[in-house]
């Protein structure tokens, strides 16, 4: 099986293609109010920080970005978490927040749609059309980003409901480790949405068995979180230290990098999962695939042939 950098040579190769499809990770950092609004309510003067995340449906500049903390206090008035975003402001009502919050999904949901089903065409076709994809897979990508919204919802909720510190405090701690563990078991859920074809529900199901049954899934999300944290030492020094002008810079500097990501951890999931349409390896002077002869076999698309 190749290595995560061997995938992301290919995933650069693959996404210089389609490099028009990075207006997508430049648009969706900006659809990112509350990264934004965390970056202009930090109160130190100079920031640094590492971060390691698993990929994300589209990878853009946050990915490489520790963000501030979000406001956490205890004491005698109880625990008191502080909602980022379009909540963040007073002078806009919660229903108008709320309303906003859900249009700014929709975008996302839509732009995700186009973005992965496109990569998901050019990989397996050479072409693509970016409206067919939004069409296709916009409705289950959007009920999965409402489903997430709504659990960090419920957690801030609980924290407010449990009241006096201790209890709020506890909630908190164990909510990090258990994210942690979700994300890790789930982020393949908005790729094997586009790469299946068979609907949430199944991609669910799916995610769940590639991270715990399949060889090479915890290598790959282990080198995307070490790459993506070598590249969050400067994406978080320029971000978060400059402003405005550091986020239009990351913004800019990081659409690319996310587009080949994207393209690396689509093309590697439909490696590794039968149910999906399988793309072949190119040759290289001797015609042989470039791994060491491992050449990983797919779906009902697949196109190599393996001896069946």
């Amino acid at each position: 099986m190749p290595d995560f950098f061997t995938r992301l040579d290919d995933g650069w190769d693959r996404a210089s293609d389609v490099l028009e499809l990075a207006f997508v990770p430049f648009v969706v950092a900006l659809l990112n109010v509350d990264a934004i609004q965390r970056i202009f309510a930090r109160e130190s003067d100079f920031s640094i920080g590492v971060t390691l995340r698993p990929p994300s449906a589209v990878v853009d500049v946050w990915t490489f970005v520790q963000l501030p903390q979000q406001t956490l206090s205890t004491g005698t008035g109880g625990t008191n978490v502080t909602l980022g975003g379009l909540f963040a402001f007073p002078s806009i009502p919660f229903s108008v927040a709320a309303a906003g919050l859900v249009l700014l999904l929709c975008l996302e949901a839509l732009l995700t749609a186009g973005f992965l089903g496109s990569l998901r065409q050019q990989l397996t076709t050479g072409s693509y059309d970016f409206g067919v994809a939004v069409g296709r897979y916009t409705v289950p990508l959007l009920v999965y980003r409402l489903a997430v919204t709504a659990l960090g919802f419920g957690l801030v909720g609980s924290v407010f409901l449990l009241g006096p510190s201790g209890p709020g405090v506890v909630l908190i701690l164990i909510a990090i480790p258990v994210g942690l563990l979700l994300s890790y078991l789930f982020y393949p859920i908005p790729y094997l949405v586009v790469l299946r074809e068979r609907g949430l529900a199944d991609a669910v199901a799916g995610s769940l068995d590639l991270a715990t049954g399949t060889k090479g899934y915890f290598g790959y999300t282990l080198g995307f979180a070490g790459f993506s944290a070598v590249v969050s030492l400067v994406g978080t020094a320029v971000v978060v230290n400059l402003g405005l002008a550091g986020i239009l810079v990351g913004a800019v500097a990081a659409a690319p990098l996310g587009l080949a990501l994207s393209t690396t951890t689509l093309r590697f999931l439909a490696d590794i999962d039968d149910a999906s349409p399988t793309v072949e390896w190119p040759a290289d002077d001797g015609g042989n695939p470039s791994d060491e002869g491992d050449v990983p076999t797919g779906g009902p698309a697949a196109t190599t042939d393996s001896g069946s």
